[in-house]
């Protein structure tokens, strides 16, 4: 992340050292939530706000399995944790404005207890032995009535058409280099589905 003091040998020097560790860099803009951050913040926004809509854990989870990532929205922030979550969206609100107004799920959830997979309850249930099962007490938390009533490819669009929509603008604005940059950012930072290109 290189600010507008960091010479080319700066940069030049640590992508270096990044590739030598066996990673591919890539080089963004200072900017809050950087790129990839920034692409996921909407996606994972507007998966919580289809749970308020009366989308269940389930079906939003398995949509975005199904166009190829390799974990459900809801999941993953269960692994990041909805306090961290929580932190990032006025942060980004502040930032670029209303389009990053953080839905009532995650304070909502955290007012339960809930904080994700390290509290062993977030949208889903960590139990010491076994799989996580969606917890369907969460309904209730949220005041919502679960019920699948999009098809798959609706929650898909959704979810994805923000985030790129997002990453076009971080394209114009300069936040990477080209869309070469975005793409390897999207596809091996948060696991955007690869046989997409970015």
């Amino acid at each position: 992340f290189p600010t507008r003091r960091s010479s080319d040998l700066v940069v030049s020097s640590v992508l270096a050292v990044a590739r030598q560790q066996g990673k591919t860099p890539v080089v963004v803009r200072d900017v809050a939530g950087f790129f990839v951050n920034r692409i996921l913040a909407p996606y994972l926004n507007e998966a919580a706000t289809l749970l308020l809509e009366g989308e269940t854990i389930s079906s939003v989870d398995q949509a975005l399995l199904q166009a190829g990532f390799p974990v459900g929205p809801l999941a993953l922030l269960d692994e990041v944790g909805l306090e961290v979550a929580a932190k990032i969206g006025p942060i980004l609100e502040a930032a670029y404005g209303a389009r990053f107004s953080p839905c009532r799920v995650l304070p909502c959830m955290l007012a339960d207890g809930r904080k994700g997979r390290k509290s062993r309850l977030g949208f889903y249930r960590y139990p010491i032995k076994g799989t996580k099962v969606a917890d369907h007490r969460l309904y209730d938390v949220l005041n919502t009535q679960p019920k699948k009533q999009l098809p798959a490819n609706l929650i898909q669009d959704r979810c994805q058409l923000l985030m790129l929509n997002e990453a076009v603008r971080c394209l114009d604005e300069q936040v990477v280099a080209c869309a070469r940059d975005g793409d390897l950012a999207a596809v091996l930072g948060l696991g955007y589905p690869p046989f997409e290109g970015g």
